[in-house]
Parts: C-alpha cells; structure tokens; sequence
C-alpha cells in the first residue's frame, strides 16, 4: 500500500523535532529509500541490534544483523536477529509502509516489534550466564550475573559512546519487626515490575542491590530514582512500606566497573552519614 505524503517530504524528517520524537520512540524503526539504503534508524532498533547509528548510514539493508525469513505481505515482514550467539533465534515483525519522498522517490519505513523473547540484549544475558545466575531469595540477578552484565555494557558504552547509569539501592531492615527473605523478594518484585526490559536488576548483598541502565543519563536516572522511592515507600500487599536509599552514577570518559562502583557507594555512604 501506497501512502503519497506529499505535504511531508524526506526532509521533514530531519527536523529536530520530528527526530526527536520518532528517536524516543519504544518501536523500532527504520527508513530506506527505493533502492533500500538505509537513510535513518532510531536509538530503540540501534540498541536493539546493537548497531552505531552513523556508520551505517547509506549502506543497504544487507548491512544490519538482520536476515529476513518472510516476503512482505500486506506490508508485514519477518526478520531473524543475527545474533552470532549460538542457538540464538530472536526475531522481528516489521509493519512495512512505502511513502512518496515529496522528490519523485521513495521512502521505505518499517516498524519493528518482537515476534518472541526479549531481543538482543535477553540473548546477550542468557549467553553470559545470568539466566542460570538468579538470586533464589529476590528472583533477580545474582551478585556474578550483574556483574558480568555491567562489564558488558561499560564496553559497549566505550565502543559507541552511549549513555550509561548505575543505581544502588540499600534496603534498610528492621531485624524485630521484619523478615529478611520476605523483604528482599518484596523489593525484588518491586524493581522486576518497574524496570524496562533493557535494565537488568541483581542482588550484591544481603539487602543491597544493583541495577544497570543501558541508555540511561544522570537525569534519566533521577527520574527513575524518584519512581523507586515512591514504589518501595509505598503499602505492598504482603509488606508493610519499604525503607530505601538510593544512589546513582553516569559513566564517564575512562571508567571501569569499580570507577562506577566506587562513586555510586560514596554517595550511598554519604546519605547514610547525615541520616
């Protein structure tokens, strides 16, 4: 199906604003012209294929981990993510619309949504042990699992220069009125309902926990430490409200995992001496 827009040329879409919101956007998306070089791509379909966005400007479709393994029917497609993780079989379905490029030319726009499983990044996690690494008590990652997940993410934050946050939260417990186990798997519900689906969540210590925040700026974390404290503060339905503190930290030029570490438990630390 053809849509003429006419009133909406290819240049449109470089606006900032316009690029700005398809950029934010959950859904995958992809824009090719008639000959299916690749024009644009939006930061969810880059994470998603773990794929620098400039360098592959121009070059054909050929050029992303993608194979397609269905014609477009109806302006629906399917696509295998190529992975290289041995047994690996994620896949996509694309909404494919065709557009007039407002230059006598044509724009292929295509929406992508997972057709299973969780994309690249799940792939990713099972293949480095952190499925089988799951805290028994909170359900979340154990302390190896997250680990290895943030050493993975600090490197490809390196290679592609993306954003990049941990959090720390600290449970805080009172020993005569509250059950230990019962308050770790109250607080890893809490954070497995509240995370995306690109986070990941594991348990470091007895009450302490570790999020990594894959595309995610120092604001993006203060946003998502505010939406925390509201959740643990608030009444669960088997738990009285939980005592937490927080403390975030933004990947900078030259930072390791023990750099990021470091900050997040100094400023852990330092909440707790003015207490």
């Amino acid at each position: 199906m053809v849509t003429s827009i006419k009133e909406m040329p290819w240049s449109a879409f470089g606006g900032d604003a316009m690029r700005t919101v398809l950029d934010a956007s959950p859904v995958g998306i992809l824009v090719t012209d008639g000959e299916e070089r690749i024009l644009w791509l939006n930061r969810a379909l880059r994470r998603e294929l773990d794929t620098p966005g400039p360098e592959i400007l121009g070059e054909d479709i050929e050029a992303l981990p993608i194979e397609r393994v269905e014609e477009a029917l109806g302006g629906r497609e399917r696509y295998r993510i190529l992975s290289g993780i041995p047994g690996d079989d994620e896949m996509l379905d694309a909404s494919l619309s065709t557009l007039d490029d407002g230059a006598g030319g044509e724009l292929r726009i295509r929406y992508f949504v997972h057709q299973v499983g969780t994309g690249l990044r799940a792939s990713l996690l099972k293949h480095l042990g952190a499925r089988r690494g799951t805290d028994p008590v909170s359900g979340v990652m154990d302390k190896d699992a997250i680990m290895r997940v943030l050493d993975a993410e600090i490197s490809r934050t390196r290679r592609y220069s993306n954003t990049l946050s941990i959090l720390l939260i600290k449970v805080e417990l009172d020993p005569k009125s509250e059950d230990a186990d019962v308050t770790v798997a109250v607080s890893g519900r809490v954070l497995s309902d509240a995370l995306r689906w690109v986070d990941a969540a594991g348990r470091i210590s007895d009450m302490e926990f570790l999020l990594v925040l894959p595309e995610t700026d120092a604001e993006g974390a203060r946003v998502l430490t505010d939406k925390l404290h509201a959740r643990f503060g608030a009444r669960h339905e088997d738990h009285p409200p939980l005592a937490a503190r927080f403390a975030a930290a933004s990947w900078r030029k030259g930072d390791d995992t023990k750099f990021m570490l470091d900050r997040a438990k100094g400023r852990l630390n330092a909440q707790k001496a003015t207490s």
